[in-house]
């Protein structure tokens, strides 16, 4: 097709099939991956002629012959490891590729500003993957809250739980090292943080209640909402043995990431690559990103007696 655009991949694990189904049903071509492990059997499904490397020497190398003679990338998506990201982002760029990042885009909110420097030197554009800001009833909750004349006023009282179950691999895998990964906060959270602040406005205060056993729990005061937070990779913590994710707000409930949450990719790439929507660039992304380090600064102080109403429910149970 006229308009096949060709791809390269870093990182062939869980996250990235979901790349390799949207970038498949759109019609383009994957011509190159990278991946460390070698368990990659999955691309003969969807792109089988594809070029693999496991040393990011001979990859960039490929890439740069490819380059030299006009035949590089278009597009690159990042579904690495999250310390991972800001590197392979460059590379990308390098080899003459737009990018689509998985998040979170860099783990230290500081970094962002050299990878626009790298988008200015190379002419290229980073989008980063925030499919919540296409989840219909995200939006729906975000048409409503711009209807308000005086949210500030009166600000919604949002509840947000995010107990997504982990088994012991999970703390010995780099995704339980917060020098690699961010911690539970850009594991589990950068996504949501990226949605509250995209609908309630910058967080002016970071409230930090409890962090261990896989979990952290606490409190943000936002420019047009109060949000309680809690989120979990703790088993002990689903409800008969499902994952409990969910938004309240003002008591009812927002909308369930249990539905229509798997099969936001293809919005986020039809952004990226035709303009269809808004895509989600280094700037929109950096609010959460810095909300993240944050809370990863802060010092934990359960609630005082004057505060309870900070609490989550959830986090009352733990602490009794």
């Amino acid at each position: 097709m006229s308009d096949q655009k060709k791809f390269i991949l870093f990182g062939v694990g869980f996250v990235a099939e979901r790349h390799l189904k949207v970038i498949k049903s759109l019609g383009h071509e994957l011509i190159g991956a990278l991946d460390t492990h070698d368990s990659v059997g999955i691309l003969d499904r969807y792109f089988p002629n594809c070029e693999f490397f496991t040393e990011p020497e001979r990859f960039d190398r490929w890439l740069y012959g490819l380059h030299r003679k006009c035949k590089g990338p278009d597009w690159a998506s990042v579904c690495s490891p999250n310390w991972l990201h800001d590197s392979h982002c460059r590379m990308a760029m390098r080899a003459g590729a737009d990018v689509i990042c998985e998040k979170p885009v860099v783990i230290n909110p500081r970094n962002v500003l050299a990878l626009q420097d790298a988008e200015d030197d190379y002419g290229k554009r980073i989008c980063v993957v925030h499919q919540l800001r296409n989840h219909p009833d995200l939006l729906g909750l975000k048409a409503h809250e711009e209807t308000k004349v005086h949210r500030w006023e009166n600000p919604p009282q949002v509840d947000l739980t995010y107990c997504a179950p982990r088994g012991p691999w999970y703390e010995r895998s780099w995704k339980g090292d917060e020098k690699r990964s961010g911690g539970i906060i850009m594991n589990l959270g950068i996504h949501f943080l990226d949605a509250l602040c995209w609908i309630f406005g910058d967080v002016r205060t970071v409230k930090v209640h409890y962090a261990k056993n896989g979990r952290l729990s606490g409190f943000f005061d936002m420019d047009r909402a109060q949000v309680r937070w809690f989120l979990s990779t703790n088993p002990a913590d689903c409800i008969d043995g499902k994952p409990d994710r969910s938004m309240i707000v003002d008591g009812r409930p927002a909308f369930n990431f249990n539905e229509k949450f798997s099969n936001l990719h293809r919005a986020v790439y039809e952004a990226a690559l035709y303009g269809d929507g808004n895509p989600v660039y280094l700037d929109d992304a950096l609010p959460a990103l810095e909300v993240a380090q944050r809370v990863r600064d802060a010092r934990v102080c359960l609630p005082h007696a004057d505060d309870l109403d900070e609490q989550h429910d959830k986090l009352a149970e733990i602490i009794g």
